[in-house]
């Protein structure tokens, strides 16, 4: 989690720019100002000039100087630490009266370097940086000053930016005083380098002036390398096309060169390690450093927060509503007509493209892809144990945005700062139609699949939370099966159910499913871990990285009964803005029947509600069912509930072991689940049913069947029978919206917002006279306390509704990134 690695975190101790007051003295003259920089690594865990007992990270060193320019003004800044720490603060003064302060942009940065004397010449916006063709080594680590590093801000803290590579070696032989490095094909790799920042990277030009093809480094003290110990050569950041030659000196008479002809690229930040290289016998290899498992775990946690939370959206959790709203089994409830009209604006099919979950979920969704991109152009293909999963990831959202958008823009790289992408159908530089791209992600998922670990077993708790080989070949599958592929998609979906690795909970546990009880359960294929780690307040975390909002729209609504039924379950007073159609709810008990477990857990009859759940008071709770039911001490107010029909959404409800009490009853950290086992042998089971083998549908079917409880278990199999237990099985969890477009399926949301129901209690509420299509729920009055009547919310306030073929099949790019994009085309009817 984030917090557990906060050398990671760059502290910001005061927020200024050049161009502040604070910085900028009001007299001219005053001379010289006093900072103090907070330091660390932007770019991976390592800071400055000792490297730690791994070898793998780098410690700032007390005492350690640093150049920091502003505009024309520069000044020496001098680490306060007293030991080596991996971050430090640094206290120098800056001289404002000697520059101008503020350049074209209205704000200069600062820009620091390390170490202080390396700074060769300095530009406003570009320094001059030399790394030493000579270098003396220390036993483990650099020598002082021979790894620069460059930093670029606005305010007073320092991301660092290692500008270097290196070369790592031990030897065998004794006596050996000095070692050359150098490239078969003539590389520059030492001198003068000059720096300068490109979209908060640093960037290295000039190269050929004032530069040399090689480095020598003489062992400490005049004397001699060690034997097994490991000594470093830092070097530009250099591709060796033809290898590299390593010259071995021991005295004036004897020198020896060991040529390795493989080529090898040293990039920022990398080690090349060759182990007794004097000897020839060590094959080089690449370090993997100490921060990319920290930049992995990080890379999870950008996913949680940009997929599953979207903490500082106004609806955290958006994939869920987009993909469940606009479906033909919920309805947008709440309050009255209006009450948070962006999820019944979806509901009923009169959403724009300013519609804050559309433009939630994009944004998301995006930000999460440019997270990944940011993590592959560190790593690109050098460790594929971290780049993998990465690519999964990254896979995922897209595959996600084409379902939802069609077309949207493929970033596979770090977008430039000027560059606009394009809809992917109208790249100039590579041009794929919405079939194409999801192959593409199907594609990505495979060419890594070799690369991943898979789940140790289906008691793995943490093989849910990270990505797998299972969870990749399921994404393939998906992605596969909406392109059409059937054959490819059910061998991928079958090699996840072969694995052994994942397994259907018993029915008895089906509700685990969705609440912290089932996290890293059996049957997760992949979930964002979303629990909170202290130390930030509860807005500064666990609020944003919970599915807060979620929890508050989607519990009942609380004040509309005269004691709420779910409150000693949850704990949570909700805003019941989901519904669920009449029409639903009874075929899905004419299917299950009364004691399958997956009704039981998925939706709930008023009745049951009212009669039949724990109230946390002792006189109510003594009582029976039929009891409660004749009680007006429970029951529903007279405002009833807008949006609900006799049977009210259940999988969703907040349980108090979801939330975190010590932030609010409503702050739910168990994991957000982006694929379960369920939904692998449902994908499975179409994807064999379009390939004619019936058998494998069947058997996944039935298991499907014989774990929900359900009466019925099928002889035969078909797409009807696929889509009902697909549409029971995975109920508001973000398919049957993507399923409704892909089969054709749209008729009943065609009338989407027409007609909506208010569910009353007669026992406050009598049926008035004006009252449109009263229901009673056991069909008379004398026999239910429960009715319903409709109303036309969107209709009496003359507004279109209901599902537009050729328009609602795509959901609307953002106006937002329409108006700052202009090479994004708006989809059809919008």
């Amino acid at each position: 989690m984030r917090t557990r690695f906060t050398l990671l975190a760059i502290i910001c101790l005061v927020a200024l720019s050049c161009t502040t007051n604070i910085l900028e003295p009001q007299n001219k003259d005053a001379g010289p100002v006093e900072l103090v920089f907070s330091a660390g690594m932007n770019d991976n865990a390592e800071t400055k000039t000792v490297l730690n007992e791994e070898g793998t990270a780098i410690l700032w060193s007390p005492h350690d100087t640093i150049m920091i320019t502003c505009g024309e003004a520069s000044g020496r800044f001098i680490s306060t630490n007293t030991e080596p720490s991996n971050k430090v603060t640094f206290r120098g003064s800056l001289d404002l009266a000697t520059g101008t302060m503020e350049g074209e942009g209205g704000e200069t940065p600062f820009f620091a370097v390390y170490p202080y004397n390396a700074v060769r010449s300095s530009g406003t916006t570009e320094k001059t940086v030399l790394v030493p063709y000579k270098q003396t080594a220390s036993e483990g680590t650099f020598a002082p000053g021979m790894f620069p590093a460059v930093a670029q801000s606005t305010n007073l803290s320092l991301g660092f930016y290692n500008l270097c590579g290196g070369i790592a070696f031990t030897v065998k032989d004794e006596g050996i005083t000095s070692v050359i490095l150098r490239g078969n094909n003539e590389e520059r790799i030492s001198g003068d380098a000059t720096v300068f920042f490109s979209a908060g990277i640093p960037n290295i030009s000039n190269r050929y002036y004032n530069t040399y093809e090689s480095v020598e480094l003489l062992a400490p003290n005049n004397g001699s390398f060690k034997p097994g110990v490991r000594y470093f050569i830092s070097i530009f950041p250099t591709e060796f096309t033809k290898g590299i030659t390593i010259t071995f000196v021991k005295n004036k008479a004897y020198r020896s060169d060991v040529t390795w002809e493989k080529p090898a690229n040293v990039k920022r930040s990398r080690f090349l390690v060759i182990n007794n290289a004097d000897a020839g016998a060590g094959e080089y290899v690449y370090v993997v450093p100490q921060e990319a498992e920290i930049d992995l775990l990080n890379l999870y946690d950008a996913f949680a927060q940009s997929v599953a939370s979207q903490g500082n959206a106004s609806l955290y959790a958006p994939l869920r509503a987009l993909f469940n709203f606009c479906g033909d089994d919920v309805y947008g409830a709440g309050s009255y007509y209006g009450d948070n009209d962006f999820l019944p604006a979806l509901n009923e099919f009169r959403y724009k493209p300013d519609n804050n979950v559309v433009g939630n979920l994009y944004a998301g969704l995006y930000k999460g892809i440019r997270s990944t991109n940011e993590f592959l152009k560190k790593y690109e293909e050098d460790f594929p144990k971290f780049v993998a999963p990465a690519r999964v990831l990254r896979a995922y959202m897209h595959m996600m945005l084409a379902i939802g958008w069609g077309t949207p823009p493929l970033e596979d790289h770090v977008l430039g700062a000027s560059e606009l992408p394009y809809n992917c159908d109208k790249d100039p530089k590579r041009t794929l139609t919405h079939k194409q791209l999801l192959e593409w992600c199907a594609q990505e998922c495979e060419s890594v699949i070799p690369a991943l670990t898979e789940r140790e077993s289906p008691q793995d708790t943490q093989g849910a939370y990270r990505v797998t080989k299972g969870f990749a070949q399921a994404i393939a599958g998906k992605a596969y099966l909406f392109a059409g592929n059937y054959e490819k998609a059910k061998a991928l979906l079958g090699d996840v159910i072969n694995s052994g690795k994942y397994a259907l909970v018993p029915g008895s546990r089906y509700w685990e499913n969705f609440h912290i009880e089932g996290d890293g359960n059996e049957e997760k294929i992949y979930e964002p871990n979303l629990e909170y780690v202290p130390g930030t307040s509860a807005w500064g975390g666990a609020i944003q990285r919970s599915t807060w909002m979620e929890s508050n729209l989607l519990n009942w609504r609380s004040d509309r009964f005269i004691m709420a039924p779910h409150n000693y379950y949850c704990g949570v007073a909700g805003w019941g803005s989901l519904g669920v159609p009449q029409a639903f709810g009874d075929a899905f008990l004419a299917n299950d029947g009364k004691n399958s477990y997956r009704l039981n857990a998925t939706l709930m009859h008023i009745d049951d509600a009212v009669g039949g759940m724990t109230y946390g008071d002792a006189m109510i709770d003594s009582m029976t069912k039929e009891q409660k039911l004749a009680s007006t001490s429970v029951g529903i107010t007279v405002q009833g509930l807008y949006g609900q029909s006799f049977w009210l959404p259940f999988k969703q409800l907040v349980k108090k072991t979801d939330a975190n009490s010590a932030y609010g009853s409503n702050v739910r950290l168990n994991n957000y689940t982006i694929m379960r086992y369920a939904e692998v042998l449902l994908l499975y089971a179409e994807a064999c049913i379009q390939t004619g083998d019936a058998t494998a549908a069947l058997n996944a079917i039935n298991q499907i069947q014989r774990r929900a409880g359900s009466q019925t278990i099928s002889a035969t199999v078909d797409m009807d029978v696929l889509k009902r237990e697909k549409q029971y099985e995975l109920w508001f969890e973000g398919c049957r919206w993507a399923d409704l477009i892909r089969w054709g399926d749209t008729s009943v949301v065609e009338q989407a917002g027409k007609v909506i129901p208010v569910l009353y209690d007669k026992f406050t509420r009598a049926p008035y006279p004006t009252d449109e299509n009263v229901v009673w729920e056991n069909g008379t009055e004398e026999n239910s306390r429960f009715y319903t009547v409709t109303t036309h919310g969107a209709l009496d306030q003359g507004l279109e509704v209901g599902y537009v073929a050729g328009k609602h099949n795509l959901f609307p790019y953002p106006a937002s990134v329409l108006e700052a994009n202009t090479n994004l085309t708006q989809n059809p009817g919008w």
